[in-house]
């Protein structure tokens, strides 16, 4: 866990990485009140924007440094978190709850138009005469010819 100050460190709250991605998983370590009081079970109670929405419990494991929860940030915006305890005491930073912002991954436009393939058009049969042969560069019978054409275009 980074040791640097944070920004919930003087509640016991601490997340994983400065900058957390949505779609990335973040490691949340708690040793705030409920932890300093003796609670045998904390779940990590988290939601996205104002409306909680795509709302969660995890269920902290209880280790020597306090109790730690694995989550991945689903949507980008405000992560709204906070704590309770099996007993139903919840610590949520005197009603303003515990939050953090979740930033879209900017995708970069060569990296995109790397993964794109490139589309293959339609065969077009198209007949000629063999005496316009002009590959060989000879006349042939009357006979006709079917040729195909395929192009590979980026698009």
């Amino acid at each position: 866990m980074n040791s640097s100050k944070q920004l919930y460190s003087d509640n016991g709250i601490y997340l994983s990485k400065p900058k957390l991605y949505a779609e990335e998983q973040g490691e949340l370590l708690y040793k705030g009140l409920l932890a300093e009081s003796g609670a045998d079970k904390i779940y990590a109670y988290i939601g996205y924007g104002e409306d909680w929405t795509e709302e969660e419990y995890v269920e902290m494991e209880n280790s020597q440094d306090g109790f730690k929860a694995n989550f991945i940030a689903k949507v980008p915006g405000v992560l709204n978190i906070c704590f309770k305890d099996s007993a139903n005491n919840w610590d949520n930073n005197s009603g303003r709850n515990y939050t953090y912002d979740v930033l879209k991954r900017k995708t970069s436009a060569k990296v995109a138009k790397e993964t794109k393939e490139p589309k293959v058009k339609e065969t077009k049969t198209k007949r000629i005469n063999a005496k316009e042969d002009t590959k060989t560069g000879r006349g042939k019978t009357g006979r006709t010819k079917l040729v195909k054409k395929n192009k590979k275009t980026q698009e």
